[in-house]
């Protein structure tokens, strides 16, 4: 490696190093009122599908109670991409 103080190089051929940030944004969502559970089950497993790798927690939970609940299932998205800085 060369150093850049003694490099005689002209500065429009040296290498420019792109500065980056990497983002993550995490978003939550929820699915409700879906009204038994075994079709709360299968929309996790269609959101498994959809989402992939992307998906990282999920949920199912009960709404009320007796005959009239209803069910939420809620998940979390994780989305990540590269920024350049200037």
């Amino acid at each position: 490696m060369r150093n850049p103080l003694l490099d005689n190089t002209p500065r429009w051929r040296q290498s420019l190093l792109r500065l980056t940030r990497i983002v993550t944004i995490e978003t939550r969502r929820r699915l409700m009122c879906i009204p038994h559970r075994q079709d709360a089950k299968e929309e996790a497993n269609n959101l498994r599908r959809q989402y992939g790798e992307a998906l990282t927690d999920i949920r199912i939970s009960k709404n009320g109670k007796g005959p009239t609940a209803t069910y939420t299932c809620s998940y979390t998205l994780r989305e990540t991409r590269t920024e350049e800085l200037f």
